[in-house]
């Protein structure tokens, strides 16, 4: 009985997708690449079916292995995440390689991402830098920092603080808050850069204006011990309480401490 009833809640799934687009449903099943790719999506995002990750796998799978480029990154995806199948970092790297390797940029920046979490060899740090650094010659934002954190710290690279401010400067332009906050504490210490209290402030600043909690709580310090002559506990209290709002452990100290001083 219960065989029969799967049977028929399997069918009820194929024919609400068939319903929706029968054309996808019989290319899928014949073996199209592309229309394997969207039934798998449909699956995965619950499009007129019932959501199941398990399926979304399957045609992911099957759309992948005749090379299809979306579909191994989402292959990749779904081993890093453990989504529709067991969680295995080794496998996320073989799908997000195949991708990269066909110049697919978000699996060159993930496969940076997957080679950094790999417990392994100096080599798998290399690799990481190799393809962060491919992904962000595509102007992928997230790569451009990694690839700048990379040279900033010798990371599967030679150390180069001038490449490295280089990049976060691109990247903070665009807007990016981790590369603001972290071109700000180049300015703050010298590194890569002259020296500049100012520019330091004023990057990190902006970093903070977007969210960063890491930001907030410096600037909350610069205002509480006047940086650059300009002291201001009003506004030191505003951006620990916005960094603390974010869980931020020291920001949260410094406002107990500004509230045991004004009792």
């Amino acid at each position: 009985m219960k065989r029969i009833f799967l049977s028929l809640l399997t069918l009820l799934f194929i024919t609400t997708i068939q319903a929706q687009d029968p054309d996808m449903v019989a290319a899928a099943e014949k073996g199209d690449a592309g229309a394997q790719y969207m039934l798998a999506c449909a699956y995965y995002n619950g499009d007129s079916i019932p959501k199941d990750l398990a399926k979304a796998f399957e045609w992911w799978r099957k759309s992948a292995e005749q090379g299809h480029v979306h579909a191994q990154f989402k292959m990749g995806e779904c081993y890093e995440a453990g989504e529709g199948v067991t969680a295995n970092l080794n496998e996320a790297i073989k799908w997000h390689k195949l991708a990269a390797e066909q110049g697919f940029t978000e699996s060159m920046y993930a496969l940076g991402a997957c080679y950094t979490l790999v417990k392994g060899s100096k080599q798998d740090i290399k690799e990481a830098a190799k393809w962060y650094e491919k992904a962000a010659a595509n102007g992928h934002q997230e790569a451009i920092y990694a690839t700048g954190l990379c040279y900033l710290k010798g990371l599967g690279v030679k150390r180069n603080l001038n490449t490295a401010t280089t990049l976060f400067q691109k990247s903070a332009q665009q807007g990016h808050p981790d590369s603001q906050f972290v071109l700000g504490l180049c300015y703050w210490e010298g590194e890569g850069v002259k020296k500049d209290v100012v520019r330091a402030v004023a990057w990190v600043k902006m970093a903070a204006e977007q969210g960063h909690a890491e930001a907030q709580y410096f600037i909350g310090r610069c205002l509480k011990n006047g940086t650059n002559g300009t002291q201001d506990l009003k506004q030191a209290r505003h951006w620990f309480t916005l960094a603390a709002k974010q869980g931020h452990p020291n920001a949260q100290k410094e406002l107990r401490k500004m509230d045991k001083r004004s009792k």
